[in-house]
């Protein structure tokens, strides 16, 4: 598989000159029938994560095994995801055979590095909680300031699982968090879309079983795409100027 980091503005049209956002409407509008295939599919398990949010009447453990379920079954099923729609931004066009491929190379893999990190999502309404709590001021804006940091940095944890899909929870964390600090403006822009898309997909709930999902996913590749490209020019040209400093020493 070709890395993020492989990709160049000079190898072919990918939507490198366009704002990550701009870029994932292109994207989708382009692919639409496949992107909405795919979340169709993906969406499956959101059925019993329903079932136990509208069944009032129903026995509540039996309730919550179902969501648990759900959540559960999402977030390890999420690396399948952004793998398919990974190598549909690289121009592979949607196939059967592809969608089971990268479901099968990537489930277990993000089990062991997605799961965990999906995991904070739950750990951060409890911390805040606890701060509401604590009823001190700083405890309060600190629960705060962790929640909003996790959601930043979870815009980025797709494409780099997909990237190196041997890399542990620690690593994407950590490479997430100074992608973050690097690009704060262009994550903000892109983070406010994709919240956006996830409340409509709420609301909506057909809105979130044909599109909304997926449509995250395209926005999160497309801005690390972005950034990959960033990044390899900013590289390029520091290799660049420490190859004329060196040829200007031996003048």
């Amino acid at each position: 598989m070709p890395f993020f980091a492989d990709i160049d503005d000079t190898e072919g049209d990918n939507g490198a000159h366009l704002h990550p956002v701009v870029n994932a409407f292109a994207f989708t509008k382009d692919h639409l029938e496949r992107v909405v295939a795919l979340n169709l599919v993906w969406s499956v398990q959101v059925v019993p994560l329903l079932i136990g949010l509208v069944w009032v009447q129903g026995w509540l453990w039996l309730r919550l095994v179902l969501m648990v379920a759900s959540l559960i079954s999402m977030a390890i099923t999420a690396g399948g995801l952004y793998g398919v729609i990974y190598q549909m931004y690289q121009g592979e066009f949607l196939t059967k055979e592809l969608v089971i491929d990268k479901y099968r190379e990537l489930t277990r893999p993000g089990l062991r590095a997605l799961l965990p990190l999906y995991a904070l999502y739950g750990l951060c309404p409890v911390l805040i909680i606890l701060g509401q709590i604590s009823q001190v001021l700083s405890a309060q804006i600190l629960t705060y300031y962790a929640a909003l940091v996790v959601f930043a940095c979870s815009i980025f944890w797709g494409p780099l699982f997909v990237e190196d899909p041997q890399k542990q929870s620690w690593q994407i964390g950590l490479r997430s968090f100074r992608l973050l600090w690097r690009y704060p403006v262009i994550m903000a822009g892109v983070g406010l879309m994709a919240l956006m898309t996830l409340l409509f997909g709420i609301v909506s709930v057909g809105g979130f079983l044909l599109i909304a999902p997926s449509f995250i996913v395209v926005l999160q590749t497309c801005l690390y795409g972005d950034i990959a490209t960033k990044e390899s020019r900013r590289r390029s040209a520091h290799r660049r100027i420490t190859l004329n400093k060196q040829a200007s020493s031996h003048i």
